[in-house]
Order: structure tokens, then C-alpha cells, then sequence
């Protein structure tokens, strides 16, 4: 504000913009000036202490006035103004200063600024500056950002592309489980018409309270259709292996075995409902067991070797490594020969007399009817091997190794579980689980087709046979109960749900059925004693196998 005083300290001028600073004191570097210096008075909007006094020497340069500016308040000055009545009047020239002025400065904080803070130093705005250094950073930091894109954008596209897989894949299912759920309303329906007077359980609730005027809901549990049938229940559970259990088997009748995606194989007392101990060998998943003479054990796996375990000894005494060229994941065996599935084929290895002891044991010969397929079934029966693929069945002579029969199914999908069942001592049907959810049944005798029943709400990956009754255990992680007797084909009787993963193995043992899944978990189910003791003459064997590769249909 011009007419501030020429000495001591300024009189307040009420068209003043700031309070009156204390008295000035002289600048050192002008103590050598001879004429007055030029006091004026500044306020800074950068500094904490906001008034100073400066003395200026006359015919100071505009550059010496800002670089004692700029020492003083510790930044650097990128503008200069008068305060004139109030009213801030830019200028770029010492002459345009007098004495008693109010300066107001403005400008960028320098490293060395005590009074402010990084945060704050990003957001200064500047004037009348600009830096040819920030401008070739901001170039160069613009060209990383482009590098740095293009380096992302193929694994973005990637990303991407397999999103849209997985929304078809999505897609595909949910359309397959519609079509299930359209099959089971379908049978349900077809059931009812088959049993005439037999009301289901909502209609029945909804006659009572129709007849009642009240409001009784169904009962959440339905009973089953077969009044002699005792539902099963849970009577142990055992939970020691760390990953998926993909097969089971029995010693007599007493000893359940089991091998899983963890590499062991682990035995278990049906009598005690404890561990008996654990085989350890295999480097990889144990896709198939059997069990030969109730004392010698059989295994196969990811790791192309099978193995042979003595049972009283707990321990392996053979192995036949690289058998296949891929994961084995079908057996069978009988008195003279072992057969196991592949990819492609099955090897047949030489069971006489102790020769599966003996160093250097290896296939003797190569069945190569399943080519381009995995063998996910293998099943002897008398002098009968069966074996499965994709939409194929073939029955061998599996003494002279020949091929009898060959039939294509119906569906075309792959056949994962084999079981037949007998009448009076002989073989009359082939019951077979599928990749289509459904069982379909053949003519032992011929492969001519007989039925397709709609069975689950995903692929059947596996069956075993106990007196009348057919168990079958599949992806949708539910085991059912079947009547298998010849004059029903296959009547649904139960349904057990406490499985937390697909079912990939059954086994009937004694008065017991065994159940095991990628739940990791092998469950035991209780069987009425009566079933077993009044079962009819139907009897049975079951093989089933749990395929290497995704259950694909039409997988190779």
C-alpha cells in the first residue's frame, strides 16, 4: 500500500490486504551500499512466518531481488505483486518498488523447504515457470506406461478368450442338467403310472389337506417303494487319506482297501471299523485295485506301473513298471491271467503259478480293440472278459484272448461301470453306467440292447451288485438303490446323499456297501442282515473304473 512510512515501523493504512510486520531490519549483503536502502515489507503465501522486512539496495538487478527473496523464504520466487489499496498489481521490475511497499511473492518449494510437506509440494500450481525437465519426465514415464500395456495385452486377451470357454462350458451344463431334471420328472411320472393305487407323497399331502382344510406340508423324507427294503445308514466313516479316493476293493470279507489321488493305499477292518495299515510305493494316483487268492493285492496308476503287495506281509514284493504308455486305470483278474485298461488297449500278464513274483514280469500280450479310447470298464466273468469305452462293448474268450462280441450303445457316450446280473446261476443281463447319467442294460448273452433307465443327474461312474439290489454311485455325488431282480429292470428303491463329491467307487462286502469319492472320504453303509440272507438267487459281479482324464463324452 503506497504512503506507508520511510522509517521505523509502517503506520497501518486501512486499504492494507495484511497486519502491520514488526521493525525492519537491514539486509547483510547491503551493509556496503552508501545510499538508503529501500525497505519494504513482504508476505509469503509458502512460509509459516507469513510478514518479513527486507532492505533492498538502490539499482538492485531483478534477478540479485529474487534470489534474496528467494533465500529468505527458502523457495523458489515465480511471482512478484504490489499490494495497492487492497488489490494485488503484478510486476517484474525493481524500479516499480518503493519504499514502505507491501510486496506479496509467491512461487515452488526448494528441497531444503522446512515449512512444507511432500504432499503438499505435489500440488503446487506454478506461473510463468515451466521445467523442461518435467516435461521429459513426463514423456518418458508416458512411454513406460505404453510398454508396460503392451506387455499385459496378450495376457489380457489370453484371459479373455478362456473366460468365454468357461461361459460356454457353463452354458453346455446347464443345458445337460435341464435334460436330466426333464428325465427324472419323466421318470418319476412313469413310475407312478407302474404302480397303480400308490399316491406320491406331495399328492398325498395334498389330499389330506384338501379332505382337512388345513395346511399339512410334505414330508421332507420320502419312503421308499419297496416295504421290505430297510433303509441304509451310515455306520462308519473313514477320513485318512488327504486326497480323492478313486477305487476300492475287499479282501474276503472283513478287510476293505483302498487307493486314492494321494499315492497310498490304505486297509481298513470292517469288523473293528478301524486302520489296519498303509502301502506306500506309488508315485502318483491309484486308479484300480483287485485282489487275487484273498492274499495278494493288485494295483494300478497314473505312474504306468502295476504292482503287487502282499496282504499278510503289508508290503510289495513285484512291480511291472511302464506296462502302458499312459495311466492305468482299469484291472481284472482271475486264476491265469491280469488284465489292465490304458489308453487304447489292454495288457495281459501271465497269473500261473507264482510268475507274478518272478523278476522281469511284464505283459505277454497286447488287446488292442478299444483304439483311440481310454478302457474304463474291465469285468471277468467265468470264462468271460467284458471291457468298455467310449460307446463301445466288447466281450473276449479270456482264456484264448479272442474276440466274441462287439456292440456300439445307444447313446454314445462313454461307459464307465460294468456289473452283470445272474438268474439261476447264469449270466442274463449286463448292466453298464454311462457318461449320459443313465444305466443302460444289455443281453449278456448277445450285446442285443435292452433298456435305458434314466438313473442320475450326471455321468454313472460306478456299480456293484449285493443279493437283489444294484447300488450305483455317480458325478452328481449320490449313490442309489435299485432293484436288480430280472422282472423289474431296475426299480429305484433309495437314494443316499451325504457324500460331499463325486462317487467314483462301490463295493459290496459282507453285510456292508462301501462308498468313496473326491470328498476324500470312504463311507460304510449298513445293510440289513435279512436282504442278505433272503436275497433271491440273483446274484452278482461288478467292476467299475475311474477314468485319468476328464469324463468327457466322446473323450479319447
Amino acid at each position: 500500500v503506497r504512503g506507508g512510512s520511510t522509517s521505523g515501523t509502517p503506520t497501518t493504512t486501512p486499504g492494507r490486504k495484511f497486519a502491520t510486520p514488526s521493525t525492519p531490519s537491514a539486509h547483510d549483503g547491503d551493509s556496503t551500499q552508501t545510499a538508503a536502502p529501500i525497505r519494504v515489507f513482504v508476505h509469503s503465501k509458502r512460509s509459516a512466518s507469513k510478514n518479513r522486512a527486507l532492505a533492498l539496495s538502490p539499482g538492485l538487478s531483478w534477478h540479485d531481488f529474487i534470489d534474496i527473496v528467494s533465500t529468505k523464504f527458502g523457495f523458489q520466487v515465480t511471482e512478484v505483486a504490489l499490494d495497492v489499496d487492497g488489490q494485488s498489481v503484478e510486476i517484474d521490475d525493481v524500479a516499480a518498488i518503493q519504499d514502505g511497499d507491501w510486496l506479496l511473492i509467491d512461487g515452488i518449494a526448494l528441497e531444503s523447504d522446512p515449512d512444507l510437506s511432500p504432499g503438499r509440494a505435489g500440488k503446487r500450481k506454478t506461473k510463468k515457470m515451466s521445467s523442461a525437465s518435467s516435461s521429459t519426465s513426463d514423456v518418458t514415464a508416458a512411454a513406460q506406461a505404453i510398454e508396460q500395456v503392451n506387455e499385459v495385452a496378450p495376457a489380457l486377451l489370453g484371459l479373455t478368450n478362456t473366460l468365454a470357454r468357461l461361459v460356454h462350458k457353463l452354458e453346455t451344463y446347464t443345458e445337460r442338467l435341464d435334460e436330466a431334471q426333464q428325465r427324472s420328472v419323466a421318470q418319476h411320472e412313469q413310475l407312478v403310472k407302474m404302480l397303480p393305487g400308490r399316491v406320491s407323497h406331495h399328492a398325498r399331502a395334498r389330499q389330506l389337506t384338501a379332505s382337512t382344510g388345513g395346511t399339512t406340508q410334505p414330508k421332507k423324507s420320502v419312503p421308499p417303494i419297496d416295504p421290505s427294503y430297510e433303509r441304509l445308514r451310515t455306520i462308519a466313516m473313514f477320513e485318512d487319506h488327504t486326497a480323492p479316493v478313486w477305487c476300492l476293493t475287499v479282501a474276503g470279507t472283513n478287510t476293505l482297501i483302498s487307493g486314492s489321488e494321494d499315492a497310498t493305499i490304505r486297509l481298513w477292518s470292517l469288523e473293528t471299523m478301524k486302520a489296519i495299515g498303509v502301502l506306500t510305493g506309488h508315485e502318483s494316483t491309484i486308479h484300480c485295485l483287485c485282489t487275487f487268492s484273498k492274499r495278494w493285492l493288485i494295483s494300478g496308476s497314473d505312474d504306468k506301473s502295476v504292482r503287487v503287495w502282499d496282504l499278510n506281509k503289508l508290503k510289495m514284493v513285484n512291480v511291472a513298471p511302464d506296462s502302458h504308455t499312459q495311466p492305468i486305470i482299469s484291472i481284472a483278474v482271475n486264476a491265469s491271467s491280469l488284465f489292465t485298461g490304458s489308453l487304447h488297449e489292454i495288457q495281459v500278464f501271465d497269473m500261473k503259478g507264482q510268475a507274478f513274483r518272478e523278476a522281469g514280469w511284464k505283459p505277454v500280450r497286447t488287446l488292442t480293440g478299444h483304439k483311440g479310447h481310454w478302457v474304463h470298464g474291465l469285468l471277468l466273468y467265468d470264462n468271460f472278459l467284458v471291457s468298455s469305452s467310449n460307446n463301445l462293448i466288447k466281450v473276449w474268450d479270456s482264456g484264448t484272448l479272442e474276440e466274441l462280441r462287439t456292440c456300439k450303445t445307444v447313446q454314445g457316450g462313454s461307459i464307465y461301470a460294468l456289473a452283470v446280473v445272474e438268474e439261476n446261476g447264469k449270466p442274463v443281463r449286463l448292466v453298464t453306467g454311462t457318461w449320459e447319467s443313465t444305466i443302460q442294460i444289455f443281453d449278456f448273452t448277445t450285446l442285443e440292447y435292452i433298456k435305458t433307465v434314466p438313473a442320475h443327474l450326471a455321468s454313472v461312474l460306478t456299480l456293484t451288485l449285493s443279493g437283489r439290489y444294484l447300488y450305483s454311485g455317480s458325478y452328481d455325488t449320490h449313490v442309489k438303490v435299485w432293484d436288480a431282480t430280472t422282472t423289474s429292470m431296475l426299480r429305484p428303491i433309495d437314494t443316499l446323499f451325504h457324500h460331499g463329491g463325486k462317487v467314483e467307487a462301490l463295493v459290496a462286502a459282507g453285510e456292508y456297501i462301501c462308498s468313496a469319492g473326491t470328498d476324500s472320504r470312504i463311507r460304510i453303509w449298513g445293510v440289513p442282515k435279512k436282504d442278505a440272507d433272503a436275497a433271491p438267487a440273483a446274484s452278482a459281479s461288478a467292476a467299475s473304473a475311474s477314468a485319468a482324464t476328464p469324463r468327457e463324452k466322446g473323450d479319447n
